[in-house]
């Protein structure tokens, strides 16, 4: 089955059934193609693919605090009108980070630094979406132990990531969802 169909197969489904959000979640989740070939238009234009990962979704929006964005991702309807599950982003190789960082460039004029799902719990940096820390970027200094920068950014000019406060600080962000 092609995955224009099985996209055309989930709308109807959706359309037709009107399932609950957590019923679409599942669907989703299970319905990964034989080909690896994962359709992120299917929640709309502003949704891109994650190369090393073909079922990794992710779009750059602008301009929120740490805190609005983890929200916003959090609620984020696709074109169809379902709220889907998203987080802010995970990172999980060089080239994770620099095609995030490519496609942040293209997206925005306005971007040169997007957070990402990476906070500090304790003494230790963990994913908000629960994934291993397996691929570090941090530049030169950092993190720093400033108390006070407990979420990180993905700065867009060397692909290196800093730690900044949480609030009071507006930049764009990554969010992600996994089919």
């Amino acid at each position: 089955m092609s995955s224009k169909n099985l996209v055309f197969l989930l709308a109807l489904f959706i359309l037709l059934l009107e399932p609950s959000f957590e019923q679409i979640k599942e669907a989703i989740q299970s319905n990964k193609l034989d080909d690896g070939d994962c359709s992120c238009y299917f929640f709309g234009p502003q949704w891109l693919t994650l190369s090393t990962k073909p079922c990794k979704c992710y779009y750059v929006g602008t301009q929120l605090d740490w805190f609005e964005a983890y929200k916003n991702c959090e609620s984020e309807d696709y074109d169809g009108g379902f709220e889907l599950y998203a987080t802010l982003i995970s990172i999980d190789s060089a080239f994770d980070n620099q095609k995030i960082r490519m496609s942040s460039n293209t997206t925005s004029a306005s971007c040169t630094q997007v957070f990402i799902g990476l906070t500090k719990k304790g003494n230790d940096w963990t994913w908000v979406n629960g994934e291993n820390l397996t691929y570090t970027n941090w530049r030169s200094g950092y993190p720093d132990n400033n108390i006070l920068n407990g979420c990180a950014l993905l700065n867009l000019s060397d692909g290196k990531w800093t730690n900044v406060p949480c609030i009071g600080l507006s930049t764009c962000y990554a969010c992600e969802t996994i089919l």
